[in-house]
């Protein structure tokens, strides 16, 4: 019954399905951040921005993910993308 609720929430509201997993994969991206896992956490926020090209936040994150492999260079690339997507995006 649950997911018949879900389903009918999403058709009335016109919500992409990928949208809402991969607002729940990125939770899951964070979750892999804060523990530290970075390697896991740039499979999963990659995949996250493959998906959604304009997920801000998500290459917000990439930037921080490389930042803390050492990985400078890209890490600022990433954080140059969240910009070019939304110039009034604050790092």
């Amino acid at each position: 019954m649950r997911h018949i609720i879900i389903l009918t929430i999403i058709f009335i509201l016109n919500i992409p399905v990928n949208a809402l997993s991969n607002e729940k994969r990125y939770g899951q991206c964070i979750i892999y951040l804060k523990q530290e896992k970075y390697e896991e956490a740039l499979r999963c926020l990659k995949e996250i921005v493959k998906n959604e090209p304009k997920a801000t936040k998500a290459y917000n994150d990439l930037g921080l993910v490389y930042a803390k492999l050492g990985r400078l260079d890209e890490a600022i690339r990433q954080w140059l993308k969240a910009l070019s997507i939304d110039p009034t995006f604050s790092l």
